[in-house]
């Protein structure tokens, strides 16, 4: 940090290192017979450089460069108990013994990226502020993806290493910006606009597969996703100050936006980009705490969604008919059967959702504080396929959390007791097909495949000591 009469820069050096692992039965039968493992890891390093202006007078402005270095590797093995090769070479990315290997799947991406970004903040007068940015950003990535071993029994359906490799040099650009106008009607209550920008780089499937059906390099790369959209707002302190509200409505579009997909059939997991889709709607978020009772408040929040594909030719989830909408054949660029999915509804996107909250915190003398929290949260049915399946719908749901907590006024230490999700309610986030089933995708006699599903947590009751020393 340095602090100047005129200039405020910071620095931030970061880095960072992540390593997954994970070994699962993914066949979902009644006994293990194929064993899935990964080995996951990624490093990154940057820097970040901004400074801010102190002028005294109406304009002011940010600058900065952020720069990153960043590694992914990926490594997969599947077994099996059913296909044996007593003569497998230890050639993938683990030690031991490959008699059971199905087959071994190795990634890597190695990329650089830099940004440079400059912001104005002018002062139109006493009650207006206009803030304009401006973002340049580059990102360049290099990946490659083979599988060392494969058993030979399986060569019909997947490619090894000595017959294929896939290699990727991405290099992807964009410019982005944002305008905001902030007004003060008076004191206690500001109106504001904004128009705002964003950009995702593109990148590479490191968990797809070298299937004698996807073995294309465009099987495993994607393009950049751009969004941009509208803001309007309102925030004011009413009551005397006792009561906080903020209220917007917003209106995002995206271009190319980044879907991950599971093809079953294959045992692949990569992303795709829709090509287009809609996120719009109106949130209120309220504040209250009476004078009347010191130390309580009261919260909430109300959101209404609609959020959607506009256009997106997707892949069809294992053994979809073309009676249930998988009626696009597939191609040169797509070796699988698709469907579109304009209209659709997006992943846990409800129609309305929101929460009620209750704090209250009281001195109870001798140095102690004594508080409690309570929040009840709903939310309204919705999909929980990023790929609208027919049976991935969620009901309307409501939890409830609670906590009390007793500690020191002076925050040395404090003892709370916190149960979440109280009334046990269960409520899926995300399916996906289970791998080997299914048959027949894009015919009439397709057969759909079994569901592998992800629900949120039940009932917790913990306990927590906190000291500061």
């Amino acid at each position: 940090d340095y602090t100047g009469e005129n200039y405020d820069v910071v620095a931030y050096l970061n880095d960072h290192e992540n390593e997954t692992y994970w070994v699962g039965d993914f066949d979902a039968g009644g006994l293990p017979n194929v064993m899935a493992s990964e080995n996951n890891t990624f490093d990154s390093s940057s820097i970040e450089i901004r400074a801010n202006s102190k002028f005294d007078g109406a304009l002011n402005f940010v600058a900065g460069i952020y720069m990153q270095d960043t590694d992914r590797f990926f490594g997969q093995d599947v077994m099996t108990a059913t296909l044996m090769n007593t003569a497998a070479p230890q050639v993938g990315y683990i030690p031991g013994d490959y008699t059971h290997m199905l087959y071994d799947k190795r990634s890597e991406s190695d990329g650089e990226t830099s940004s440079l970004y400059f912001e104005v903040i002018s002062d139109i007068s006493d009650q207006t502020q206009v803030t304009a940015g401006v973002r340049y950003i580059e990102e360049e990535k290099d990946s490659y993806f083979k599988q060392p071993y494969v058993n030979p029994a399986v060569l019909g359906l997947w490619i090894p290493a000595s017959v294929g490799q896939i290699e990727a040099s991405q290099k992807h650009d964009d410019t982005v910006g944002e305008l905001t106008i902030r007004h003060e009607l008076r004191d206690d209550v500001s109106i504001y606009a904004a128009y705002k920008q964003g950009w995702k780089s593109g990148g590479f499937s490191n968990s797809g597969i070298l299937a004698v059906l996807s073995n294309k390099v465009s099987d495993f790369t994607f393009e950049p996703e751009e969004v941009d959209g509208f803001e309007f707002g309102v925030k004011a302190l009413l009551a005397d100050g006792t009561l906080s509200l903020e209220a917007e409505v917003f209106s995002y579009e995206f271009e190319g936006l980044q879907v991950d997909f599971f093809n079953s059939v294959l045992w692949s997991n990569v992303t795709y980009n829709a090509g287009s889709a809609k996120t719009e709607g109106a949130e209120i978020n309220l504040v209250y705490a009476p004078s009347a009772m010191d130390g309580l408040t009261l919260h909430g929040s109300l959101l209404f969604l609609d959020s959607g594909y506009e256009d997106f030719i997707a892949p069809c989830i294992a053994g979809q008919t073309p009676a249930n909408g998988c009626n696009i054949a597939p191609n040169d660029v797509v070796a699988v059967p698709q469907q579109q999915l304009g209209g659709e509804d997006r992943l846990l996107a409800p129609d309305m959702s929101g929460y009620l909250g209750v704090e209250y915190e009281a001195d109870l003398g001798q140095n102690l504080v004594f508080g409690t929290t309570i929040n009840l949260q709903f939310k309204d049915d919705y999909s929980y396929s990023e790929f609208a399946h027919p049976y991935a719908n969620q009901k309307a749901h409501t939890t409830l959390d609670m906590g009390m907590r007793i500690g020191s006024a002076d925050g040395t230490w404090q003892l709370a007791l916190i149960g979440k999700n109280l009334t046990d309610e269960y409520a899926y986030l995300f399916t996906r097909d289970v791998p080997s089933t299914g048959s027949g995708t894009g015919t009439p006699e397709g057969v759909p495949a079994d569901g592998q599903t992800q629900a949120n947590i039940g009932r917790t009751l913990e306990a927590v000591f906190t000291y500061r020393f």
